[in-house]
């Protein structure tokens, strides 16, 4: 019972949306059916947690709890649960852009089957689009390196792909990635616009509207002197601005240069379009220009104008969707498995035979859980989309998979005027709904969810106030429940409505025949097969004339808190589990999985209980009691723990034989004034007082107690652990029924009856029995510690609890912590003896109050690992203590030295930098590192330059610190000098992108070769663009080569980036086209580059003629740095100060040292050299004595003192301050 009862208040939670107390529910349930062995309770556990860690974000949690569902419905042999839980974890997959595994889920799901042939298409179709996805992605990755108009075409097709599915990010990465082939391959105007359009659309579909105007306006600048598109463009660019909420001055010149191009392209259909979008804004922002706008729409024809309209319209949804199929068709024909597997060759072949085929109407598409277009647009409230769909032809009673029509779906969300069109056009007033809505009409919905103004309408129109749910309520009734359950919450205008509905009703009612209550109707147009639509099922009605059973009346006053939170609040149905699993429903199939198409659920009840409480003749009704009595019976037990799951010992043989014939529950003649069923647990050592019901037990349905109840109070409640019933020698002919018959005190209904060998022996005197042992389970963070409680003459306090579980916690981790304890929200005070507060197996959550032990202390305990003190690190944390910065550089620690100081710096919070540049970290002691960095979240500097840090080793980074505190205010990160290699792409990626205030990032020496960007460039492009805090980047001393170079350059963010340092990236001397990609770098609108570096790249006077060409475009420009560059001349230092002269400001840094400049340089050259720049560095090695005197002559009769020149040895300075 628990374990459900937490799996329902976990749901509850995530309904409100408090993911911390949902989360910790979902937990204590895993626990419990882990340890019970429940494992349809534990499938729907991790289930549903690994749903909520999904749509959280946090993909790693919720493909561990999405596997462990997945091996539970394997345990259990439930194939359609497992197919369910490799669907889940393929959408997880395809958020994280690994659409291989993902299309391997997909397959497994397929081949699992499904419980309904519409998942079964959903998977097919999910299937197709992740097969197409991984053949592009890898024909791109073939095509990027040796043809790149092919890869253009391929990010075309990607981005339609994603636009298709609705992955909007990814669209926008494809079309960008396409724009930049474009470009490349300097291809027409006319299409890069079209490509520039694309973005557009999707950035407009992701809500960047402003975004979305600045490729229009790219588009408008590459089809200059084309006016029809121009008028087209600057209509998007007028509609973009009003969807992104400018003001009506900067509408108002889009929409006239639209229409001034329409008048010239002589269009008077794209005229009126201008018009009428004109016209709907200024009513909305500038009513007195409205009149003349509809004058001259009124010029122009309008009434037959947009019957054209209209009908294009129609004729251009047609072709797309006809377009969409024939689409999918042929990606289905041309699909090939991506993986080359022989043997699933077949199988493969049949899918896409099965996709090839499935085609239908452009009406029948829906959704994974049944809804139609019109059942979206009714949810979301949408009334002119309706209305759209209506006059183009879209049935108005479609049902979804539970049965529910669009008109439900306006009522039960509170439509007005949505639901008055759809009556207006002949919508089903008086529709029950289909198998899954018992019964409920319109009517019901609109009460049952407070909207008052709705249910009128529908009096208005005819409902009818006669017809009942299969829980029997007619809508007064359902009004009734609905005041009486929120009467608490309601305020006095609200009582004042329902007041006035309810009488509203009552006259309704009392002006109509109850016999000739209206018959139901069914729909005039059935558009769906009943595979996928259910069949109409009108609710039975019972006689008028005939009264009820007394307990049938009392059922109809009460409903759980679970229905009304449903009814009032409305949530959002989720996709991806059920919307409740409450053990008190007994028509709950507790054997069926999850199921994505249960919307809205109410609590129903079932056919036993109708049929037992229907009145008929005594002798039929007596004849079915006791089959309808153990029917029930059976299905409470059912419901209780998922019984059916547990791996337990059978009854014994025979039981079934020597059962008689009697009713299962406990007649109502019987008298149960007292309590009737008795705890038949053990007793333990713990006595704790059971308590009797408290003040909210009467709230509570009991299965058992709602059948039995009479018009005088009911009983208290008592919580029986119906979880732990043990098999216990009770006599076979004694019933059920004897529970009843003996009194509550009797000590026979408390004692298990001792085996049979020990009766011979009753009359010797026994020795005291010691107790059983006790254990308790710990959680202390992520540690879970089983502790033993010894018995001695003291009994033990909850303190030495606390006490031992910190001491496991310290020679594990080396910390200190002091603890308090909590068992299921409780706190527990420490003076409290165990066995008074706490059973043997119990687990309580400890919660850290402090940490004891300074970090000196801290760090001695790498004593307790084996492992002797660093006299050199020693000194280092007592010189540094618990500051705001930490080093050990240089110290050349190994791994087994580095750990113990790993964990002293845990939860070392103030932490702001880390330093351990120069230490042997290695792969294999990342996993100390990440656990020490979790506990940092303040950390802005780390540097693990030369620490022996290889491929794996970053991977392992980028795995396990994404998502914690401290990725998320890192602002600096040095991995210089660690051999990572060119296979490591990814992992960066992955690391960029958990770092969102990452500022400087340095990768010297760290291997990469010319195939390092080539081969994760999709991953390591979309990062540094995405990387909006990054102003530095230093990838200097890696053989990168022009093409790694220039690919990446395409991808930094030039409009943000500051410092770039390039030294020695050429791959060899040979390499002579190192210098255009910098220009084209260089020459980019917008480039923000204020330090360039290009030293020791075997440059010449050539490459610096190059750069003198790009210097006049980027006046962000201030420090250049060419040393180390023996081929560099003087010829280049007087272009250079030549091409200073004609920006607006020079150059603050030049760096010349190691170039071959030689004198004489003459007085002209240095009188420039002081005008443009403010420091250089010279080898004065090749200077004269004549440089020295003019530089010596320069400077008393220049500025004085902002001038000085050292002229030391080989070495000549300049600078002006």
């Amino acid at each position: 019972m628990r374990t459900r009862l937490y799996l329902n208040l976990g749901l509850t939670f995530e309904s409100l949306q408090q993911t911390a107390l949902c989360n910790d529910y979902f937990r204590k349930s895993i626990f419990l059916a882990e340890q019970n062995h429940l494992y349809e309770d534990l499938f729907r556990a991790r289930y549903n947690l690994g749903t909520v860690h999904w749509r959280a974000g946090q993909h790693s949690q919720a493909m561990r709890c999405l596997e462990g569902a997945r091996e539970c419905a394997h345990t259990m042999r439930k194939r359609f649960m497992e197919s369910e839980c490799c669907v889940a974890i393929a959408q997880v997959l395809q958020d994280l852009g690994d659409f291989l595994a993902a299309k391997r889920a997909l397959k497994k799901a397929y081949r699992l089957g499904s419980q309904k042939p519409v998942q079964r298409a959903a998977i097919c179709q999910n299937l197709q689009h992740v097969l197409a996805v991984v053949r592009l992605q890898q024909q791109l990755e073939e095509a990027e390196g040796s043809d790149p108009q092919g890869a253009m075409a391929i990010c075309e097709q990607l981005g339609d792909l994603f636009s298709k599915a609705g992955d909007f990010p990814r669209a926008a990465e494809a079309y960008q990635k396409q724009l930049r082939f474009a470009e490349l391959l300097d291809r027409p105007g006319a299409e890069r616009a079209i490509i520039h359009v694309s973005l557009a659309t999707t950035l407009g579909d992701m809500k960047d509207h402003h975004g979305a105007v600045r490729h229009y306006e790219e588009e408008l600048r590459l089809r200059s002197g084309n006016v029809l598109e121009e008028a087209k463009t600057w209509l998007n660019i007028a509609l973009s601005r009003e969807e992104a909420g400018d003001a009506y001055e900067l509408l108002a010149p889009c929409f006239q240069k639209a229409l001034s191009c329409a008048q010239h392209a002589q269009r008077p259909q794209l005229q009126r379009q201008v018009l009428q979008h004109l016209h709907t804004v200024q009513l909305r922002l500038q009513p007195q220009e409205a009149p003349d706008t509809e004058t001259r729409l009124r010029e122009l024809g309008v009434a037959e104008g947009e019957d054209e309209e209209e009908e294009a319209e129609e004729a251009a949804a047609t072709a797309e969707s006809e377009a969409l199929e024939a689409g999918e068709v042929e990606l289905s024909e041309s699909e090939d498995d991506a993986d080359g597997l022989t043997p699933q060759l077949e199988e493969d072949e049949e899918l896409q035979g099965r996709l090839g085929r499935r085609k239908g109407s452009k009406w029948n598409r829906r959704n994974d859980m049944g809804e139609t277009l019109l059942h979206r647009a009714c949810i979301e409230g949408q009334l002119r989309r309706v209305q759209d769909l209506v006059r183009q032809g879209h049935p108005l009673n479609p049902r979804d998979y539970c049965g529910w029509t669009p008109l439900h779906e306006a009522c039960n969300y509170g439509h007005l005027e949505i639901v008055r069109f759809l009556l207006d056009h002949g919508a089903a007033v008086d529709d029950p709904g289909g198998q899954g809505c018992e019964g409920i009409t319109p009517l019901h919905d609109a009460l049952n969810c407070g909207h008052f103004e709705v249910a009128e309408l529908l009096l208005e129109r005819g409902a009818s106030v006669t017809l009942r749910t299969r829980k029997g309520l007619s809508p007064l009734e359902t009004l009734q429940q609905w005041v009486k359950l929120y009467r608490r919450d309601l305020d006095l205008e609200t009582r004042q409505k329902a007041r006035a509905m309810e009488m509203l009703l009552q006259a309704a009612a009392s002006g109509q025949d109850p016999h000739s209550s209206q018959a139901f109707r069914t729909p005039s147009s059935l558009l769906f097969d009943p595979e996928t639509s259910p069949p109409l099922s009108p609710c039975p009605e019972p006689p008028s004339n005939s009264t009820r059973p007394p307990e049938a009346s009392q059922a109809h006053a009460r409903v759980s808190p679970g229905q009304a939170a449903t009814a009032v609040a409305r949530p959002r149905r989720s996709r991806h589990g059920p919307a409740s699993s409450s053990s008190s429903s007994e028509g709950e199939d507790s054997t069926g999985p999850p199921r994505p198409s249960q919307k809205r659920p109410r609590c129903s009840a079932t056919a036993q209980r109708v049929a037992a409480r229907t009145p008929g003749p005594p002798s039929n009704r007596e004849a079915a009691t006791a089959s309808t009595s153990r029917a029930a019976y059976q299905a409470a037990i059912r419901g209780v723990g998922s019984a059916q799951s547990r791996l337990g010992p059978g009854p014994p043989r025979g039981w079934s034989k020597a059962l008689a014939p009697q009713a299962a529950l406990i007649p109502e003649k019987e008298c149960l004034a007292e309590d009737w069923l008795e705890q038949d647990t053990p007793l333990t050592r713990s006595r704790r007082p059971r308590p009797r019901g408290t003040g909210d037990n009467h709230r509570r349905s009991s299965t058992s107690g709602s059948d039995s109840e009479e018009s005088r109070p009911r009983a208290r409640a008592k919580q029986v652990h119906l979880t732990c019933v043990q098999s216990c020698s009770v006599p076979v002919n004694a019933g059920l029924s004897s529970l009843a018959s003996e009194p509550p005190g009797s000590p026979s209904t408390a004692r298990v009856s001792e085996p049979s060998g020990d009766s011979s022996a009753a009359g010797q005197p026994l020795g005291p029995a010691l107790p059983p042992p006790i254990r308790v389970r710990v959680q202390v963070q992520d540690h879970l510690f089983l502790i033993p409680v010894p018995h001695s003459s003291e009994t033990h306090s909850v303190a030495w609890l606390a006490e031992q579980a910190a001491q496991r916690y310290y020679q594990t981790c080396g910390l200190l912590p002091r603890l308090t304890l909590r068992k299921e929200g409780a706190l527990l005070a420490p003076q409290d003896l165990i066995p008074d507060v706490l059973q043997s197996n119990d687990e309580v959550l400890a919660e850290v109050t402090s940490w004891d032990l300074p970090l000196t202390d801290r760090y001695r305990a790498c004593q307790s690992l084996g492992q002797g003190e660093h006299q050199q690190v020693l000194q280092a944390v007592e010189l540094q203590g618990l500051g705001l910065s930490f080093s050990a550089c240089s110290l050349a620690l190994h791994q087994a030295q580095l750990t113990p100081l790993l964990r002293a710096l845990k939860l070392h919070t103030a932490l702001r930098e880390l330093r351990l540049a120069g230490n042997r970290l290695g792969d294999k002691c990342v996993a100390e590192l990440v656990a020490a960095l979790g506990t940092m979240p303040s950390l802005a500097l780390l540097d693990l330059s030369s620490n022996h840090l290889g491929p794996e080793g970053l991977r392992q980074l980028a795995m396990g610190l994404p998502g914690q505190a401290t990725l998320q205010s890192l602002e600096e990160l040095d991995l210089s000098m660690n051999p990572l290699g060119d296979g490591c792409g990814q992992s960066l990626a992955s690391l960029l992108r958990a770092c969102p205030l990452l500022s400087t990032l340095r990768l010297q020496a760290c291997g990469f070769g010319p195939s390092f960007f080539l081969s994760h460039q999709t991953a390591l492009g979309s990062a540094f663009q995405d990387a909006e805090h990054l102003k530095t980047l230093s990838l200097s001393y890696n053989a990168l080569g022009a093409l790694a170079l220039a690919r990446t350059l395409q991808s930094l963010p030039a409009h943000t980036l500051l410092h770039l340092e390039l030294s020695s990236v050429a791959a060899g001397k040979g390499d002579s086209d190192l210098m255009e990609p910098v220009v084209r770098y260089l020459a980019k609108e917008g480039c923000a580059l204020a330090h360039l570096t290009l030293s020791a790249n075997h440059l010449g006077d050539k490459a610096v003629r190059d750069l003198c060409r790009c210097l006049s475009l980027c006046p962000s420009l201030i420090s250049l740095d060419l040393s180390a560059n023996p081929e560099i001349s003087c010829a280049s230092l007087e272009e250079l100060l030549s091409t200073l002269q004609k920006r607006p400001q020079g150059l603050s840094f030049l760096g010349l040292s190691g170039c071959a400049v030689q004198g004489p340089l003459g007085l002209g050259l240095w009188d420039k050299i002081a005008a443009q720049l403010r420091e250089l560095q010279l080898c004065s090695r090749r200077l004269c004595a004549e440089d020295r005197d003019a530089l010596r002559q320069l400077q008393p009769s220049r500025s004085g003192p902002g001038e000085c020149t050292l002229d030391h040895g080989s070495k000549l300075f300049f600078r002006r301050l």
